[in-house]
Formats: C-alpha cells, structure tokens, sequence
C-alpha cells in the first residue's frame, strides 16, 4: 500500500501501477518520469487523507451529538421524575411550605450572627483553648521560650 509517507521511496514502475489502478494516470507519454508520476500521485493521496480526515471527523461528531442527545433524554427524564416526586409531596402534605418555611427558620436562627462588615460573631472560645491538654500535632516539647527542639 503506497501512502503520502512512503510514497517517495517507489520507482517510477510502482508509481505508473499504482496511478494506472487508481484511473489517474493522465499524464503526456513524454512527460512521464519519476519526478511527475510522484507529483501526481501525491495529489492523489493528499485528496484520499482529505477525505478520510473529514470522515473522521464527521463521525466523531455524530458520535457525540448523539451521545449529547442521550445525555440530554436522560436529564430531560430525571427532571420530570423529580418534578413529579416534588408534586406527589406536595399533594400529600397540604402544610408542605409551612413546614420548610419553619425549618428555614430555624436554621437561621441556629447560625452564626453575622455584624455589620461581614464578621462573624464568635462565642468565646477562649474558654476551650484554655484547656491543659497537649496538643497531638505538636512535634517539640518547649522548656524555653526561644529554644526549638528539632528532630
């Protein structure tokens, strides 16, 4: 098989045969060398990887429209079984949105107040860091102030 990359290494009587099996051999009786049976022969091949190319791609691209549509049927599926999961719930508790109206609340009550500027406000937790544990993390043990025990 004579591909654009080996095409070079043929000789002329390859290239004739070749361009004679592909119906391309329309070249004059006294121009005929190696030279223009090569030049021929990669316009030929250069047309076929075109096309194969393009094919390729055109394949690749129906395979992932439709793989985009499969995906799209099956969230378009899930949506309406959620849809109607959310409406039998709400069919069957007529005090649905009062109840997630008073859950709501609840939380809001329940987190942290935030201020003014955005800061939160923090109860004290001095009281916890006070504690006489060691910390496990801790990989020296400090007898001064400014020694550092390293392993």
């Amino acid at each position: 098989m004579i591909t654009s990359a080996n095409a070079g290494t043929c000789t002329p009587f390859q290239l004739r045969q070749e361009l004679v099996k592909r119906n391309c051999f329309d070249l004059d009786e006294e121009k005929v060398c190696h030279r223009t049976l090569l030049q021929r022969l990669m316009v030929e091949l250069v047309k076929e990887e075109t096309v194969l190319q393009e094919e390729k791609i055109a394949k690749a691209i129906n395979f992932n429209c439709a793989e985009r549509k499969a995906k799209k049927i099956e969230r378009e599926v899930k949506k309406r079984e959620a849809i109607e999961r959310s409406l039998a719930r709400q069919n069957n508790d007529k005090d649905y949105f009062k109840k997630k109206y008073s859950i709501n609340q609840e939380k809001k009550e329940n987190s942290p107040q935030f201020l003014d500027d955005g800061a939160v406000e923090i109860e004290d937790i001095s009281a916890q860091n006070t504690s006489t544990e060691e910390d496990v993390f801790r990989n020296y043990t400090s007898k001064h102030r400014s020694k550092i025990f390293v392993k």
